[in-house]
């Protein structure tokens, strides 16, 4: 009976480490962490993100703050924006290099956009 019991809380534990080491490696993803810049291709407006701990902190946008209420990140690319308090808006990061994005903006109140940015 103990080594049963032994066995399957060896067996529990090495699974809680085995998810703690998975969602952990996704939490703090810092290879997008960094200032990056790029300019938007319609309107030439240069913009700015701060990402830390793999999260977007700041998004400046013709040097002007803009709130960000969601975020999702997936293993190559960074979704943020705004929907209820603010001027609804999306911007999705797509990784092309180790310190390069290519950038998509969408907005229902706002033409489409696209820019190029790289990390500093």
């Amino acid at each position: 009976m103990f080594a049963k019991n032994r066995s399957l809380a060896l067996l529990t534990v090495s699974l809680l480490m085995m998810t703690a080491g998975i969602v952990t490696a996704f939490a703090q993803d810092k290879s997008w962490d960094g200032v990056w810049t790029g300019i938007w291709e319609d309107n030439n407006a240069v913009s700015s993100i701060v990402i830390a701990n793999g999260r977007v902190q700041q998004y400046r946008y013709a040097n002007q703050a803009v709130p960000i209420q969601q975020q999702k990140n997936t293993a190559n690319a960074i979704t943020f924006g705004c929907s209820n308090s603010c001027t609804p808006y999306n911007v999705v990061l797509t990784r092309t290099g180790p310190a390069t994005a290519a950038a998509s903006f969408s907005s229902p109140k706002i033409k489409p956009n696209r820019a190029r940015f790289s990390r500093n």
